[in-house]
């Protein structure tokens, strides 16, 4: 996907207490209140384009990797470490990604599914008959599934944020690292994690982040969900994704079971099989500037804002994953007494978007009430929800009482200051709400530690 031009700052993650939402509106007067929501056209945004596909591995790296692993796995066995005998029971997958220090709702889209026709170039059929994978020319079908982060997922990589988890109980036969992570082409090696499962099978976590690996070692059993590694974008890859690919004996699988898998038809090996359209809204947020996505492999400029001042000019965003047309988004920013301020809808008039945000901008007016405002969005029965300050409300209980334009560190971790504001080393700092109990992450030119005081400017 096109990427923001690199910013000064260096974001690594937004701990917030509420799950974020985001949009832009433009209003003219405090007393603006849309009895009825109506359809409303977003100020900017749009489809996040996925660059072109590469393949994942050349057939030379595949064979050398499973040569590699069937050696291992003869080793193994022949040293009691994998059992004779395996479960006859399929084991069924959990999902491989998690991001236990993010608090979106979600981190992920889905570019790619294994291609079930075996013809090429440009005869593609995913498991459920559709055209959600890739071939080239080479005579390469897409051989796993794609979990590209979305979004800011430049930012999410570097700052470690998205683990992959092991989608069952089995051993690590296979590790690679060493590799460059920060590939948008095509060559090299990947940096990946081989485990097989209990019942046999075995899967393949690739284009992980260079030294990010798990630190056990191969012939070591993990559990489902069990740390393997960081998403990154080593080998052939065109921005930070995790590559899964699945294998029972040397025959490829494909995970989603459905009318047109080839390999194993309609069994699935998921727990609980997601939709093929996934559809959900990832993040919410307020933003001071639009968000920059820069090329492949630029770090993205988020421009995030959590306080506003009356009379600001801000933009407020949403940002999907398996977006549909059929799908209205219901949009609605409330004051901090609970009343109405502004309520409209959208839908996108193309069917299908892998990835896309949108956002609305609004100018507050100079007389909006202060306090904690709320920014919600109701997306196919569920809403997602982002708050956001509008000038200088007291600080939430139990943040303390420092000096206005300060942090004070009282405890590594911990955040005394009347706001949290969002810090990187040109001193460019973001307000971003009342509080925090950690200030969001502050990129210092060196750790900070008990009794340090960082200055800020109040005015950004």
């Amino acid at each position: 996907m096109s990427e923001p031009r690199r910013p000064a700052a260096f974001l690594r993650r937004f701990r917030h207490t509420e799950s974020v939402s985001i949009l832009f509106f433009i209003l003219a007067a405090l007393g603006t209140t849309v009895a009825a929501a109506q359809e409303r056209a977003p100020d900017g945004g749009g489809e996040m384009r996925l660059p072109p596909s590469l393949p994942s591995l050349t057939e030379e790296q595949r064979q050398r990797i499973q040569e590699r692993l069937s050696e291992t796995v003869d080793r193994l066995l022949a040293q009691d470490v994998l059992p004779r005998s395996v479960s006859e029971e399929t084991v069924r997958f959990g999902w491989p990604l998690s991001a236990p220090s993010v608090s979106d709702p979600g981190v992920h889209g889905i570019s790619s599914f294994v291609d079930h026709d075996p013809s090429f170039p440009g005869s593609l059929l995913d498991y459920s008959c559709g055209g959600r994978t890739y071939d080239l020319e080479s005579g390469y079908n897409h051989q796993g599934t794609d979990f590209f982060l979305w979004p800011f997922s430049w930012l999410l990589m570097d700052g470690g944020e998205v683990h992959v988890v092991s989608v069952a109980a089995g051993t690590i036969i296979g590790k690679d690292d060493g590799n460059f992570d920060r590939s948008c082409s095509l060559g090299g090696d990947w940096n990946a994690v081989y485990v097989r499962n209990d019942d046999g099978t075995t899967a393949w976590y690739g284009h992980l982040k260079l030294g990010s690996l798990t630190t056990k070692a191969v012939g070591t059993r993990v559990a489902e969900g069990e740390f393997l590694g960081r998403v990154g974008s080593s080998g052939s890859s065109i921005g930070p994704h995790l590559h899964l690919e699945f294998y029972e004996a040397e025959s490829l699988r494909d995970a989603y079971g459905g009318a047109c898998n080839a390999a194993n038809g309609n069994t699935s090996y998921w727990k609980s099989q997601r939709s093929y359209y996934d559809s959900t809204i990832n993040k919410l947020a307020v933003h001071h500037s639009p968000p920059v996505f820069p090329a492949c492999p630029g770090i993205e400029s988020p421009n995030i804002s959590n306080r506003l001042s009356p009379g600001q000019r801000a933009h407020f965003a949403v940002y999907f994953r398996d977006q549909r047309a059929v799908d209205t988004t219901r949009y609605t920013i409330s004051r901090p007494n609970g009343s109405v301020f502004a309520s409209w809808t959208h839908s996108p008039t193309v069917d299908f978007y892998a990835a896309s945000y949108w956002y609305w901008t609004l100018t507050l007016p100079t007389t909006v009430p202060e306090g904690i405002w709320t920014f919600d969005a109701r997306h196919k029965g569920l809403s997602t929800t982002k708050t956001f300050a509008v000038g200088d409300p007291p600080a939430p209980p139990g943040t303390g009482d420092c000096p206005h334009g300060t942090f004070s560190i009282s405890e590594t971790g911990k955040v005394c200051t009347q706001r949290a504001y969002f810090c990187s080393k040109n001193s460019n700092c973001f307000n971003t709400g009342g509080g925090a109990d950690l200030a969001e992450r502050i990129d210092a030119t060196k750790p900070l530690e008990p009794g340090d005081l960082v200055e800020i400017d109040p005015q950004t």
